[in-house]
């Protein structure tokens, strides 16, 4: 039932026996097609996963978090520090706060726009809230317990890295005369070298911030 809601608006036009169908939808009704064909190589664009905060359509506060560098791998590092720590948390709280605000945005839309969708609209949003509260929970431990605190630098140091050699990697597969040092600044436009996408500050477990097991001296 989730995966009804989720691809509500994703039509299948057509299903072939022995061969492949290609579809291509309306620009202007995606439930519609303008040309349905059989193939034997069927294609299909694969939507990229940006950083948020630098589209117009992005929320406010995303856009904010952005330009003051939260989604930056090399930014996150830097106030990974017992002096900057005050910094990084009051930032991740921002945005947690902004993600609490969308869930109850979504949630006042069950019955509304999501029609017949209660129940799986319902677990959905539930689902958020576990994620919410763990990450709030992940924010606490990095702000007390300095192992966590080190750990958080490490691994945002590491991505950084390696995200900037898999760019530098595949501009010279396309045969661009480039060096890593290319990469390693920051980048104007949508997204940075070295920017995570908000997808992945959402994963249970999240890969960014510490799992909230790790003791802290009000759970030993």
């Amino acid at each position: 039932e989730r995966l009804n809601m989720l691809y509500r608006d994703r039509v299948e036009f057509a299903m072939g026996h022995g061969v492949s169908v290609h579809a291509e939808p309306s620009s202007t009704n995606p439930t519609k097609a303008n040309r349905i064909s059989t193939t034997f190589l069927p294609t299909q664009e694969v939507q990229t996963t940006e950083a948020a905060g630098n589209g117009d359509q992005d929320r406010p506060n995303l856009r904010g978090l952005a330009k003051a560098g939260l989604f930056d791998m090399k930014v996150l590092a830097d106030l990974a520090v017992p002096d900057k720590c005050n910094t990084l948390v009051a930032g991740l709280t921002h945005f947690v706060n902004d993600y609490d605000r969308w869930i109850s945005e979504q949630r006042e839309q069950i019955g509304r726009e999501l029609n017949g969708y209660a129940m799986a609209a319902a677990d959905t949003t539930t689902q958020c809230q576990r994620i919410r509260d763990r990450l709030r929970e992940s924010i606490e431990v990095l702000r007390d317990n300095p192992d966590a605190l080190n750990a958080f630098r490490f691994t945002n140091q590491a991505m950084a890295a390696q995200r900037i050699r898999a760019q530098y990697a595949l501009a010279r597969r396309q045969g661009n005369d480039v060096t890593p040092e290319a990469f390693n600044k920051p980048k104007t436009g949508r997204g940075g070298h070295s920017s995570w996408p908000l997808c992945s500050w959402l994963f249970r477990p999240s890969p960014i911030l510490p799992t909230p097991n790790v003791p802290t001296p009000r759970r030993r």
